[in-house]
């Protein structure tokens, strides 16, 4: 090959090298670059629960392409950009470089915050749960036309108590802040599977009179014989994932000072199952806890929700 191709080769490669340097890709850690009060990370499109946000793909980081949009709210109050309010509480972002322009500015997502924590909002939806209950969400109102709804529940409004919730658990939670304990069935989030989070209550918790020693139901809420917000004797989650069909229930006894087998333990215990159990179980000081199959469960505690469940989720 002559000098002068060899000489034009290597001009074209070192271009190319370099547009590729200049157009580099953008990236989100969400251990570093999130500083607080941090936004929300949203997908431009929209979407609900999850599919509202950008996630990581690559351990704790968020990938973009260049030019991608990504936008950045807080709910409540005003996005910030190098500590300077834009007024209004979402902004959208464009990757460039590496960097990210908003608002006519080009900065290190690190410099995009808000001026104070996103503010969440509980409402009614109208819908009705379990045939005579009502349905509430809990989310972020990011603006008058976009709701984001995180935790679906199911309210019983005279006993002033929730019967269950409701939400996904992403697998991409294995790329998790580090300054926000995850709860221990992450490790069955982290086989590449979106979970659906159940967790409700059963029973009402007792403890002996004072005089008597006769078993007394518990309320935060007593007014004359008016009772509500009832203390539970058993708290638990049931773990699904939907496309495997696959699920299991678990229980704790809500209660450390009285423990009664014959009432409190209410299916057979699978949890030597489940290699994803790392919680002390028969430890009644912090809660004692067992698991169980969906179905057997769902024989005692009829205010789950009818779920598709054919197998232990192992």
């Amino acid at each position: 090959m002559e000098l002068k191709a060899l000489v034009a080769l290597f001009i074209h490669v070192t271009v190319i090298l370099s547009e590729s340097t200049v157009r580099a890709d953008c990236t989100i850690s969400i251990n570093k670059d999130l500083k607080d009060p941090q936004p929300l990370v949203l997908n431009p499109s929209g979407g609900n629960g999850i599919h509202a946000f950008l996630l990581p793909t690559n351990g704790d980081t968020i990938l973009l392409k260049e030019n991608q949009l990504v936008d950045v709210a807080c709910p409540g109050n005003s996005v910030l950009v190098d500590g300077v309010s834009i007024d209004a509480a979402i902004g959208q972002a464009s990757c460039s470089s590496t960097r990210f322009v908003i608002n006519g500015k080009t900065v290190p997502f690190s410099s995009i915050t808000c001026n104070s924590h996103a503010t969440h909002t509980a409402r009614l939806t109208g819908s009705s749960c379990l045939s005579n209950y009502q349905e509430a969400e809990i989310g972020f109102a990011i603006d008058a036309n976009r709701f984001i709804r995180i935790i679906t529940l199911c309210w019983d409004r005279a006993r002033q108590s929730t019967l269950y919730s409701q939400f996904t658990l992403t697998k991409t939670i294995a790329g998790y802040q580090v300054a926000y304990p995850r709860p221990s069935f992450l490790q069955a989030s982290g086989r590449g599977w979106d979970l659906t989070v159940y967790t409700g209550v059963h029973g009402v918790s007792t403890l002996p009179h004072e005089s008597d020693g006769h078993p007394v139901d518990l309320y935060l809420y007593v007014s004359g014989a008016a009772r509500g917000m009832p203390v539970p004797r058993l708290t638990w989650k049931v773990v699904h994932n939907p496309l495997t069909r696959a699920g299991v229930a678990i229980i704790t006894v809500n209660n450390p000072y009285v423990f009664d087998a014959s009432k409190d333990v209410i299916c057979t215990n699978i949890c030597n199952q489940l290699n994803w159990i790392t919680f002390q179980q028969t430890n009644a000081a912090i809660g004692y806890s067992y698991c169980c199959r969906v179905d057997e469960f769902r024989k005692n505690v009829t205010s789950l929700p009818n779920i598709d469940v054919t197998q232990v989720l192992t």
